[in-house]
């Protein structure tokens, strides 16, 4: 299990962010995250606890398909995503909390890698780039926030 968090302050208030970030993530993960090569929704309706899409990332210089299901959904607060791919599994995370009045918003990402199987040995390996690719899109996410 590799654990890495980053945190934001985004001068955004928390029901704008939680909307980029969670109601219409399917369509804004692969907009901020630069190996999220396609994300699509797979089930009927609104984003809820167990809405699914599947996901085809970059994995090196290879593409790798999986799934990913919505485990938390608490507008404006949280939202949280499993995602598979093979032997890993992705628990993702996002957490908000309103600053200067509900002006601003604190975001935390938040990922667990895993792996099953004898590639698990090498997800500690991978901390230092998910911490780099988790920073990158929490700039990303802001910048896109900026534009709209």
């Amino acid at each position: 299990m590799t654990v890495v968090k980053v945190e934001r302050t985004l001068h955004h208030p928390p029901e704008q962010v939680f909307d980029f970030v969670a109601t219409n993530h399917f369509q804004n993960h692969p907009r901020w995250d630069p190996d999220l090569l396609d994300m699509q929704q797979t089930s009927p309706g609104p984003v809820q606890v167990g809405t699914t899409a599947h996901v085809v990332r970059r994995q090196g210089r290879r593409t790798v398909e999986g799934t990913a299901t919505v485990t938390e959904y608490q507008p404006n607060r949280s939202a949280a995503w499993d995602v598979e791919f093979g032997p890993f599994v992705l628990r993702q995370r996002a957490e908000l909390a309103p600053e200067n009045d509900g002006a601003a918003t604190r975001l935390q990402l938040a990922v667990d890698t895993r792996a099953r199987g004898p590639i698990k040995v090498i997800v500690p390996l991978l901390r230092g780039r998910f911490r780099r690719t988790m920073e990158q899109s929490a700039t990303t996410i802001g910048a896109l926030l900026d534009q709209t």
